[in-house]
């Protein structure tokens, strides 16, 4: 499972140090075809940033518990990704949440 937090609030080097590592873990999965699992939280632009800059992930990418907005979900999905939700998505405001939804569904 490939972790993705955005922890730059509380640690500027662990931040970038994440980030770093999960590209390299994004390039090795590109390379060997083969699929990730990813749990962003509150990262969402910076996710789609990376995975723009790797290209389409052969293999394809879970994003698991997706929390993030409508409106990357159509960019996110020409890269390869899906969406699971989970009950944190009742944690949402209702009208993000079922425009989330129905853009990923």
């Amino acid at each position: 499972m490939y972790l993705f937090s955005h922890a730059y609030e509380t640690d500027v080097f662990f931040y970038r140090l994440q980030v770093q590592v999960f590209r390299q873990q994004l390039e090795l999965a590109k390379e060997l075809q083969r699929p990730v699992s990813i749990h962003c939280v509150n990262a969402f632009g910076d996710l789609l940033e990376i995975m723009q800059s790797i290209g389409p992930l052969p293999g394809g990418a879970i994003l698991h518990s997706y929390l993030g907005s409508a409106e990357l979900v159509t960019p996110l999905a020409k890269l390869g990704a899906y969406f699971s939700v989970s009950g944190h998505t009742m944690s949402m405001k209702q009208d993000k949440a079922k425009k989330m939804l129905k853009a990923a569904s």
